[in-house]
């Protein structure tokens, strides 16, 4: 907002479907009061695309420049995407930017994929359902290589292998066997016991 002139967001003494228009080297700042109760709404918009203080004569007594006509033609996919990410968000709390970042990226991304896996006819998974197998598809190398790990307690390994029933068939046979190795080796097993 500190880019912003002052005289483009002070909305006190401007008439109802007022613009103001600023011109930049190559952008154009524009400020708009529409009809509304609240006398203090502004609607502020740049663009590089529009170099000129044309309104819009379709919109009749709104008097809405071309800049805002134009955006509001073309938003709904923005909009859509927006709407897509608020359902189904993996957004946390947190003070950290890149993390903040890195969440963003990852709800656009499940739009994105969803977008391009709905286009085929053929696949049928709601929304939510694919969301959770992309998930399930990221984590299961490191789930199943964290069930490997038999330090880890038995009730996160026990939900692990819910999951991945077949690796944790495999995991305890192996485990089972390199245990029964383990013990035969191990320094407390084959010392005598006057030793110990």
């Amino acid at each position: 907002m500190r880019e912003i002139p002052p005289e483009f967001l002070v909305t006190k003494n401007r008439p109802p479907v007022d613009s103001m228009f600023g011109f930049g080297d190559n952008l154009t700042l524009v400020s708009y009061i529409p009809k509304s109760k609240n006398k203090k709404k502004n609607v502020v918009f740049v663009s590089s695309m529009y170099h000129d203080a044309k309104i819009d004569e379709a919109t009749g007594d709104d008097k809405k420049p071309e800049i805002i006509t134009f955006y509001n033609s073309t938003k709904g996919g923005v909009d859509v995407v927006d709407m897509m990410m608020d359902k189904y968000s993996v957004s946390r709390n947190s003070w950290r930017w890149p993390l903040t970042v890195f969440f963003a990226l990852l709800n656009i991304v499940c739009a994105n994929l969803y977008v391009l896996y709905a286009h085929n006819p053929q696949n049928k998974l709601k929304r939510r359902k694919f969301i959770k197998k992309v998930c399930m598809t990221l984590l299961e190398d490191t789930l199943k290589r964290r069930l490997q790990n038999i330090r880890l307690p038995k009730s996160l390994r026990t939900e692990i292998g819910r999951l991945f029933p077949k690796a944790a068939e495999a995991i305890t046979s192996t485990n089972s066997q390199t245990l029964q190795c383990q013990a035969k080796r191990c320094v407390f097993c084959t010392r005598s016991k006057d030793q110990r």
